[in-house]
């Protein structure tokens, strides 16, 4: 690959043109290697050449593998009088994954320089859903001095792996041209490919029958002892298709755990742990109180919630006034306000620990279908309130704040040494990683769309196209069009990734009448081979150093039914011990047998929440949907008629405050409201493009104003915004200066100038 290379001169004679180290040739002889011509001190060794990985560790489970973006630190005679400066080298060796200061520490003063040679694997490029180019790149390095060098053995993958990668890869990439792996020594035989086809259904029918055939596969493997659960790695263009195979995993009791998820807060698990800790810092928390009997840990039934309604008997403290008939709920509450008595005195650490220890949240947890990564959502719960706070109502409170500010977060990521589960990622998020086995489903997928977004940069030219709903400039027209060409080719090289993931057995399946897909591309690979597919349902296709064992299926139906069961695991051999395990093993599994055979109601009944109004308190509701819904009536509603808008929810109550402000009469009696107005802007170079809330105009004044539903009053945090609205307005406005802006904070209908 090209590499931009700096060479001062020689700092033994101050010369670039007589000195030794100038004119020696730019590659040393065999005669005097690690040797550098002046200074005569030993060349460290590169750990460049690779293409695929570095040596296997030996764990069976996955691990992570050097980038495809690499660095190779080599000595070079000084040959160049130009120099670059040495923040400049640091700077593009550590952006190539080296450190500088180890990289730097064995040269020479002054005498020749560390030369950072980056290079990329460009069968492996596949961010353009983040902007990236790989025209753009080779463009840039194209216009760069330097030497192209070839990482070209793999040494993750098996001999027959690494041959049927070279068919695929010279068939479908072509943009750049497909450089082919050598395999390495050190990897015996022994890597199957496999391949299951399934006719005459469509795409849906075919990702359900596949769904079934791959759980199906899995158990078998497992069974016949050709590789552990944790082995298996299922590679996914797409997580939101994940449930599809999920589903069949849970029938078939296999373990499986989805890495990427961004529901952390949602999980079943995080809520009913808040709802026990609410309820220990706060047993007056009706709120929490509730969750945690309507939880595992109560299992309390809705007519039995509203008996201790009855009896005033929502708060732990007072576990006296519990009816007879509920003896299970006296003892959770005297277990929560004992620790409720010592929340106060323990650090929060020794706290959790204890809750932890009384409660079998874990062993609940691992016996519900999502198991490691269930218990993994709790220990990331656990830290993290750790180390938010001393006590457990501080780090509750902290943890309450940091929430508000982030809807989303990625479930908690399982060591690889300690999952014992089908991991299950898109290929994106495996992008460096190996496995033993990899699954790589739904290959009948097409390509994708067009591109989104009311702009698409050209950045080889610097054209913009813009599109306003169905209209779209001439420029937008050549840019999507090219946009589809990289596109397609990115969908190759994402193929290429994902096969090159797999150490041991690779698994590939799709509907086999699909057409301009991936699998599509991998059957005219081996037709081009010489290798074509026949009409029986189970074939061999033998090519140069592999074979693909192909099956073709028709549809297979679900196995339905529920999951068996697992084995407990061994007890421990003191008595105490044994025996408290054997209580919480028999509660989780009264639990699960209770979960297959009734569906638990989402709530509580009618009757309870009409005559106990235990709705959610406010705020309680997703802030993302709840802010969304005041954005979309604010921008319908009639300004003359606000009071039609006011009973719309949790959004019509923070309206109400809104409607009721000055800042909204001023609106009422502008001269001009315009609402949601977009806008693109270019500035200094970057396009910026938005939607404005609200633009109005009294008399000569502008005013861009943009809502806000949230509790966090924090106007600084915004001031890029206003700067980008407010110039988008000026020049779309022609103004002399720009408008005021103001953030409106609709809970409390206060306007704050920027």
């Amino acid at each position: 690959m090209p590499a931009r290379r700096a060479s001062p001169r020689c700092g033994r004679c101050a010369r670039s043109s007589t000195c030794a180290a100038s004119s020696a040739p730019a590659r040393r002889p065999r005669s005097s290697p690690g040797r550098c011509p002046c200074s005569r001190r030993p060349r460290p060794r590169s750990r460049g050449g690779r293409a695929g990985s570095r040596r296997p560790t030996g764990s069976s489970a996955s691990s992570r593998a050097p980038s495809s973006t690499s660095t190779t630190a080599r000595w070079r005679p000084c040959s160049r009088g130009s120099s670059r400066s040495s923040r400049s080298s640091a700077a593009s060796t550590r952006a190539a994954g080296t450190s500088p200061s180890r990289a730097s520490s064995s040269a020479p003063a002054a005498c020749c320089a560390i030369i950072p040679t980056c290079a990329t694997v460009c069968s492996s490029v596949i961010y353009l859903f983040r902007g990236a180019d790989l025209e753009v790149y080779q463009e840039i390095v194209g216009r760069l001095p330097g030497e192209v060098e070839r990482l070209t053995v793999n040494y993750r993958a098996r001999p027959e792996l690494v041959a049927f990668v070279n068919v695929v890869g010279r068939r479908t990439i072509q943009a750049p041209a497909y450089v082919p792996l050598d395999p390495s020594p050190e990897r015996g035989p022994g890597g199957t490919v496999e391949m299951m086809l399934f006719r005459g259904l469509g795409a849906g029918e075919a990702r359900e029958s596949e769904a079934e055939a791959i759980a199906e596969w899995v158990a078998a493997g497992v069974a016949a002892g050709r590789f552990a659960t944790g082995d298996v790695a299922f590679l996914l263009r797409a997580l939101g298709e994940a449930h599809h195979y999920t589903d069949a995993f849970r029938r078939r009791g296999i373990d499986f755990a989805i890495e990427g998820e961004k529901h952390f807060y949602a999980a079943q698990e995080v809520l009913d742990l808040l709802n026990l800790l609410g309820a220990i810092a706060d047993p007056t928390n009706e709120l929490a109180v509730v969750g945690v009997l309507r939880s595992p840990l109560g299992a309390v039934r809705d007519r039995d919630l509203l008996h201790l309604r009855d009896a005033d008997a929502l708060c732990p403290l007072d576990a006296d006034r519990v009816p007879h008939g509920l003896p299970d709920v006296r003892r959770l509450y005297q277990a929560i306000a004992q620790l409720h008595a010592r929340a106060w005195r323990v650090p929060v650490g020794d706290l959790l620990a204890e809750v932890l220890e009384r409660f079998p949240l874990a062993e609940i947890a691992r016996a519900t279908f999502r198991g490691e990564q269930a218990v993994a959502n709790i220990d990331k719960l656990v830290e993290a309130l750790t180390a938010e706070g001393t006590t457990l109502a501080a780090a509750l409170a902290e943890y309450r704040r940091r929430f508000g500010e982030r809807e989303e977060e990625g479930e908690a990521p399982l060591a690889d040494e300690q999952l014992d589960a089908v991991r299950i990622l898109s290929i994106h998020k495996a992008k460096g990683l190996e496995f033993p086995v990899v699954v790589v489903p739904d290959l009948h997928r097409g390509p994708g769309d067009a591109a989104e977004g009311p702009i698409l940069r050209e950045w080889l030219t610097g054209v913009v196209g813009f599109r306003c709903g169905r209209l779209r400039n001439r420029d937008r027209v050549a840019a999507e069009e090219r946009y589809r060409r990289i596109r397609k080719e990115e969908t190759r090289r994402l193929l290429y990734v994902a096969l090159t993931r797999a150490k041991d057995r690779l698994l590939l399946t799709g509907g086999k009448s699909a057409s301009d897909t991936l699998l599509a591309m991998i059957v005219a690979a081996l037709r081009e081979e010489g290798l074509v597919l026949g009409e029986e349902a189970e074939q061999t296709l033998r090519g140069d150093g592999f074979e693909v064992s192909v099956r073709l299926c028709d549809q297979i139906e679900p196995a339905w039914g529920p999951p068996p069961v697992p084995a407990p695991a061994p007890a421990p051999d003191y008595a105490a011990e044994r025996a408290a395990w054997v209580e919480r093993e028999a509660a989780a599994r009264r639990l699960q047998a209770a979960l297959l055979l009734r569906r638990p109601s989402s709530g509580t009944e009618p009757d309870l929440e009409r005559t106990y109004r235990l709705e959610r308190e406010d705020g309680e509701a997703d802030p993302l949907t709840v802010g969304s819904r005041c954005h979309d009536l604010l921008a319908e509603m009639d300004l003359a008629h606000p009071e039609r808008v006011a009973a719309a929810g949790e959004a019509g109550t923070i309206l109400r405050s809104f409607f009721a402000s000055e800042v909204f009469r001023e609106i009422q009696t502008a001269d001009e409201v315009h609402r949601e107005v977009p806008f693109v802007i270019t500035l200094d170079g970057e396009v910026w493009s938005g939607q404005i809330d609200l633009l109005y105009r009294r008399g000569e004044r502008w005013i861009v104003a943009d809502y806000k539903s949230d509790r966090d009053e924090r106007p600084e945090r915004h001031r890029l915004q206003a700067d980008v609205y407010t110039r988008a307005a000026q020049r779309a406005l022609h103004l002399a200066a720009p408008p005021e802006f103001r953030l409106i904070y609709l809970r409390t209908g206060r306007a704050v100038r920027l």
